[in-house]
């Protein structure tokens, strides 16, 4: 079975900000978005994978009754079945999670482009023409 990748939330790639600056709050809201994306995936294809193995428990059933195997066995093999069916069922509860989080990090992040991109643009003009901002708090009344 894969192993899981479970991140600690420490960003450690190079060359991206991991303040709360426009690009840093935007890198991270685009990778949350990625990421829940990639757990949708993974859990639909564990969800097809327990369907499957539903189906064949069924089947199983079905032909060790045929085949006039204990029933003890055959009520066994039913309750496999019928696990598997519930683990199913919940990774598609886990799937319109991820699915959720998904679209929210994506409108959290148009969202935040929306507000800050022009901001941020003009600052770097700024900057660009060698005009110094003041640091933050510079302005504050106290």
């Amino acid at each position: 079975m894969a192993e899981l990748n479970v991140p600690d939330g420490r960003d450690r790639s190079p060359g991206i900000p991991d303040d709360n600056s426009f690009l840093g709050l935007a890198t991270r809201l685009v990778r949350l978005s990625l990421a829940a994306a990639r757990l949708q995936d993974r859990v639909t294809g564990v969800r097809r994978r327990a369907l499957r193995n539903a189906a064949a428990a069924r089947r199983m059933a079905e032909l060790m009754a045929d085949s006039e195997v204990d029933p003890r066995h055959v009520a066994a093999m039913l309750e496999v079945a019928r696990s598997m069916e519930a683990a199913a069922e919940a990774t598609t509860d886990m799937s319109r999670a991820s699915e959720v989080v998904t679209r929210a990090a994506e409108d959290a992040a148009g969202a935040h482009r929306a507000e800050y991109e022009g901001v941020y643009e003009a600052a770097q003009d700024l900057q660009r023409q060698g005009i110094r901002q003041p640091k933050p708090g510079f302005l504050r009344a106290n």
